[in-house]
């Protein structure tokens, strides 16, 4: 991290953990209840409790997938013994009989099985017990630590450790970690939440797949570290991914009136504004604050498209608190009231770059995967219905399209029941006028196959021809109106012909390793 983003964005050296700025920092080993030492080996994540259970983690390791040349980054991935898989599929069956009761005895046989305990904390925080969720999001994170391989700590250190997402295995650390932060920020520790959120960002900065430039704003300045967040938000790389949002646009004035440097603070806040408007005007609204009538913000704003709409959502529910107060508010209004003009392109909306990610109505899946992971119903309403639709798993929300593994067939057929109208009229077209799911997986695959070709076509696409390497459809650019439904398909066909072929779909440029040397 202190490479791509340098040193502010990992916490400061002195061999302290993540766990240690909360307290009670324990050295050795914690006995367990039946009185033997749980583990002796300090954790790089969480350091044990008395009260967890004594056993191993069951089968759960680490390897070192490729060594960065020249000092570059190293990937690791996380692997399951075969003992471990036994138990996987032994989790999955609990859940799809949804019988509680055998969940609870595979914990009680399994303590320390990452999955089921993923599982239990999302049902503990459903019940509102979020210290619970949070014991159990921790047990879970101290089988990761226990578990990783001898390098990882210090490339991690380093910044130049690397978790792809497109690993399984995994992604069960991904959420672990996504799910301990807001478990974190619920029980305001904000500076640990900080520093968990800091490093899944380091761990794929190209792709960020849950999106943890959407709200490092939020745990930097709630945790009261706007130097930190600036240094971050300053850095060339990280201008270069995320200088387009609005959330950093306005949380960098924020950060400067938290530094008393009010000047800037009121220079940022004016170019906030006049790139994103919309957002002013969605915050004024949260904050009961009036505007200069005859002047440009006096009148209706509304956002440019979906994604900025709910790009607005999100901040303006996550940073009103931090408006509220009234020198921030008197700061808004002092601002808003010195801005006589608005150039054209604020009406238009930023730039965006193109994305070969699925995306509808111009929300990606890790956008949508950010949103739908934190069940916060009041921000799902503002997904495109198509995201919304598409079932997910608690323990695997919204799976990447180019994952490594073979996707399931009952998560293609929820996809394709998602599809745009263009592609279900293209499964038309090829007869299939039946229910998806009645289908088998290789009839299934095969008749995907033929809808591939039938949209590249209708889309204005070739089908494969002699220049065409293996077969894959040319489709045209996903940003062209006249592509099937407008909503992304072309890109979503690529990535569902590398499901059906079993390889995995289509990985975007700058994503995450895949896995492999």
């Amino acid at each position: 991290m202190r490479i791509l983003f340098g040193r502010a964005a990992m916490p400061e050296s002195g061999g302290e953990t993540f766990q240690g700025r909360r307290g009670g920092r324990q050295r050795g080993g914690m006995r367990g209840r039946d009185g033997r030492i749980v583990s002796s080996r300090r954790n790089i994540f969480i350091q044990p409790k008395g009260t967890w259970p004594n056993a191993t983690s069951g089968g759960l390791g680490m390897e070192v997938v490729s060594v960065g040349l020249d000092g570059g980054p190293t990937e690791f991935k996380f692997v399951h013994s075969t003992a471990y898989q036994d138990v996987q599929r032994q989790f999955k069956i609990c859940v799809e009989a949804m019988d509680p009761d055998r969940m609870i005895q595979l914990l009680h046989h399994n303590p320390y099985h990452i999955a089921t305990l993923l599982q239990v904390s999302e049902i503990l925080s459903q019940q509102r017990d979020h210290e619970g969720s949070g014991d159990v999001l921790e047990r879970a994170l101290f089988t990761f630590g226990r578990s990783v391989n001898s390098v990882f700590s210090a490339r991690l250190s380093e910044g130049r450790a690397r978790l792809s997402f497109l690993v399984p295995e995994n992604r069960e650390f991904w959420l672990a970690c996504w799910r301990y932060i807001f478990n974190l920020a619920m029980r305001g520790t904000w500076r640990a939440a900080e520093e968990f959120g800091r490093m899944l960002l380091a761990l794929d900065p190209e792709r960020d797949p849950y999106q943890v430039c959407l709200i490092v704003d939020m745990l930097a300045l709630n945790a009261r570290q706007p130097e930190r967040f600036l240094t971050l938000v300053e850095h060339p790389e990280f201008v270069k991914r995320h200088a387009h949002l609005p959330n950093i646009a306005f949380s960098t004035a924020l950060a400067y009136h938290q530094l008393h440097k009010d000047a800037l603070a009121r220079e940022y806040l004016a170019k906030a504004i006049t790139r994103f408007p919309w957002v002013l005007k969605r915050l004024s609204v949260e904050l009961s604050i009036r505007h200069q009538p005859n002047t440009p913000l006096a009148a209706e704003i509304l956002p440019p498209d979906a994604l900025h709409n709910i790009l607005s959502e999100l901040y303006v529910d996550r940073a009103k608190d931090l408006w509220k107060g009234a020198d921030t508010k008197q700061l808004l209004a002092d601002v808003a009231g010195s801005i006589y003009s608005l150039p054209q392109k604020s009406f238009r909306g930023p730039p965006r770059e193109l994305s070969s990610l699925a995306e509808f109505d111009g929300v990606s899946i890790d956008v949508a995967r950010h949103i739908l992971s934190t069940g916060n119903r009041s921000l799902i309403q503002y997904l495109p219905r198509e995201w919304a639709r598409i079932p997910t798993i608690s323990y695997d929300p919204l799976p990447p399209m180019d994952s490594i593994e073979r996707a399931p067939l009952s998560y293609l057929q929820n996809l394709v029941s998602s599809m745009p109208p263009a592609l279900r009229r293209a499964w038309a077209v090829n007869g299939n006028g039946g229910d998806i799911g009645d289908i088998g997986e290789e009839e299934f695959r095969r008749l995907m196959e033929q809808l591939a070709l039938e949209v590249a076509s209708t889309s204005g696409g070739s089908t494969a021809d002699e220049d065409t390497v293996d077969g894959d459809v040319a489709t045209r650019d996903s940003n062209d109106e006249n592509t099937a439904g407008g909503d992304g398909a072309s890109g979503i066909i690529q990535s569902l012909l590398g499901f059906v072929r079993g390889g995995g779909g289509t990985r975007p440029e700058g994503g995450g390793g895949t896995g492999e040397n």
